[in-house]
């Protein structure tokens, strides 16, 4: 028993042997309740209903984009968007950034600057 240094195999082995030897000695039948395990799976549904609907809703609010955005030019590579926003300048008044835009346009048509490079330092100086 203690030769081959699995105890666990040995017992299972001694189990097997004597489950063997009862069923063979005799023929009798013998009635009773035999347990065992059986896998038992209970879904509750009702958790999976929200991020169902989630998933629904997502899907059609992707599809309405889809279909409202058709054909329209993409915002990443126009101008509008920056015609379309406000400024609040220093006197609290708002502006249009195609007017503040333009402002700085006029303003840099009358500056005139000059590149000094001090060592590790390079500034543009009017």
């Amino acid at each position: 028993m203690w030769s081959n240094g699995n105890v666990t195999q040995t017992m299972e082995n001694v189990a097997l042997g004597m489950t063997q030897a009862i069923r063979q000695a005799s023929d009798s039948t013998v009635s009773g309740v035999v347990y065992g395990t059986e896998p038992y799976v209970h879904v509750r549904w009702r958790w999976l209903v929200p991020p169902a609907v989630i998933e629904v809703a997502t899907l059609i609010l992707w599809l309405c984009i889809a279909i409202v955005g058709r054909g329209k030019p993409l915002w990443k590579s126009s101008i509008l968007p920056v015609f379309r926003c406000t400024v609040v300048d220093v006197t609290g008044s708002r502006l249009l950034m195609h007017e503040v835009v333009a402002r700085l346009e006029k303003t840099a048509e009358n500056l005139q600057v000059q590149l000094r490079y001090n060592p590790g330092n390079a500034a543009l100086v009017s």
